[in-house]
């Protein structure tokens, strides 16, 4: 499903590749906003973005639905978060811009069942723009665990962005980040 912006430009239209047909809105325009597929591919769960002003607010989305409120995102008013699914009950929300801070090395748990959110660790690096997902992982026993890579980490003196090459791996059982490597790096890790 692809949830705007595009050009600039704002959209309270959810729309399934493939289909012409929009198929959701949201409750507001947004545009940068993170969000994750959820309830075993039936919905999608938004939270923040710019509309044009920067927001909180989440939203349980449902092709042919009316939108459903959702809890506020804890870390307030953000865009560029990225989500990810650990499990089909537990997301993983990192990172973003705020109105005061170009970049955050904030986390949160979703709990979709209770819709409830809760502290996950901080990142070592502050990102926004960045990706984060999740894979099955040898080293840790093939726990599944989030991995956060690259993006931007804030403004130098010149005010020139400052790009991040590093990722941090969550492994949820301990609840600790932990360094990786990214793949050109592996002979050195």
């Amino acid at each position: 499903m692809h949830v705007g912006p595009a050009n600039n430009q704002y959209y309270d239209k959810c729309q399934i590749i493939g289909q012409s047909q929009v198929s959701a809105r949201m409750s507001v325009r947004r545009g940068f906003a993170g969000f994750a597929v959820i309830n075993e591919g039936s919905q999608l769960f938004i939270v923040g973005g710019k509309s044009p002003t920067i927001l909180k607010s989440s939203e349980f989305i449902t092709p042919g639905q009316p939108s459903i409120p959702g809890p506020d995102y804890p870390g307030g008013n953000r865009w560029a978060i990225q989500m990810a699914n650990l499990n089909s009950t537990t997301l993983v929300a990192s990172g973003g811009v705020s109105g005061t801070e170009f970049s955050s090395n904030d986390n949160y748990y979703f709990d979709v069942p209770s819709k409830t959110w809760s502290r996950a660790p901080n990142l070592s690096v502050s990102r926004n723009h960045h990706c984060l997902g999740t894979m099955i992982s040898n080293k840790h026993s093939r726990r599944t665990v989030a991995v956060v890579a690259g993006g931007i980490s804030h403004f130098d003196n010149s005010q020139t962005k400052v790009f991040t090459y590093t990722v941090e791996i969550l492994d949820p059982q301990n609840g600790q980040f932990e360094k990786g490597c990214f793949p050109s790096d592996l002979l050195s890790c």
